[in-house]
């Protein structure tokens, strides 16, 4: 591994990246409850987002991209003698900005749904919480780590 003054920003961009994608990717989105009765008849319905939903392809794409981060942030650890491509960097830091804003407008799509159709109950879930702090986190790291890299 690579020992100098960007590497604990790439350790850090590493593993925020894959531990985000990883909660995306295996945790619920968000979901949300309710129950209707008349009759003597109650019915309670549920939903989510997450793993088999018609969302995976998108939530796949973002936990793909914070993957590629986590790699770029690897090989940046790597050989000593041939520094990082700043351009990679700089691709992945794109990358995670990228995944932080879709992740933000789903919440604010998913919220502003909930509020007009008014269920009992909804929740942001650990994967919401994990593509945010993840691709923000990533984000930030990658950003210091090419900044000391260059100077």
């Amino acid at each position: 591994m690579q020992e100098g003054p960007a590497s604990p920003f790439f350790v850090g961009s590493l593993i925020t990246s894959v531990v985000g994608a990883a909660l995306l990717l295996a945790t619920d989105f968000a979901g949300w409850s309710s129950s209707t009765s008349g009759g003597g008849i109650t019915v309670e319905a549920s939903g989510y987002i997450g793993l088999l939903t018609v969302y995976f392809p998108l939530i796949a794409v973002l936990s793909g991209t914070l993957l590629y981060c986590g790699y770029v942030s690897f090989t940046a650890l790597g050989d000593p003698e041939q520094g990082p491509d700043p351009r990679y960097i700089d691709l992945a830091y794109k990358g995670s900005v990228a995944v932080f804003a879709t992740v933000l407008a789903g919440a604010l799509v998913f919220a502003t749904i909930m509020l007009t159709d008014e269920p009992d109950d909804w929740w942001l879930d650990s994967g919401f919480y994990g593509g945010m702090i993840g691709s923000l986190l990533t984000a930030v790291l990658l950003r210091l780590g090419l900044q000391r890299l260059s100077a």
